[in-house]
């Protein structure tokens, strides 16, 4: 009677410890992905919007489209934004860009703009500079 006693303890034992090791598994494979998604973002490289990492065209296909500045005066478009280009209606004028983890990087003629940016849902985005944030709401088809 002892030996089945101490047999049932031992297998359930090593039941519970399996399940375990189960939840931690996945729990370490939960801080991996978190922690590899921090280290994009505080990578100084370069990341272009046409980059191959799956978080990054997510991120950029949000950006693509045709921006509005909140509490527009001409209801005219502030900006388009196309795969490697930001495009200027009322200037038409059309620079290069590029993402750096959470920041969008304008290069135009004579300097170089880092912008924050951050989405509020889908169609609501804000653009962080040296003059504070700014609000853009995406103009629809």
């Amino acid at each position: 009677m002892k030996k089945k006693i101490l047999l049932f303890i031992i297998i359930s034992s090593l039941i519970a410890c399996q399940s375990d090791n189960k939840s931690n598994l996945k729990s370490m494979k939960d801080s991996l992905k978190k922690d590899t998604l921090h280290s994009l973002r505080d990578s100084s490289r370069s990341v272009t919007i046409k980059a191959t990492n799956s978080l990054v065209p997510d991120v950029a296909k949000m950006l693509l489209g045709v921006w509005i500045v909140k509490n527009s005066e001409t209801g005219n478009a502030s900006f388009l934004l196309r795969e490697s280009q930001i495009y200027y209606p009322e200037t038409e004028a059309t620079y290069p860009y590029k993402l750096e983890g959470d920041s969008l990087v304008i290069k135009y003629e004579d300097y170089v703009q880092h912008l924050g940016f951050k989405f509020h849902g889908k169609d609501t985005l804000v653009l962080v500079g040296e003059d504070g944030p700014n609000t853009f709401y995406r103009v629809k088809k």
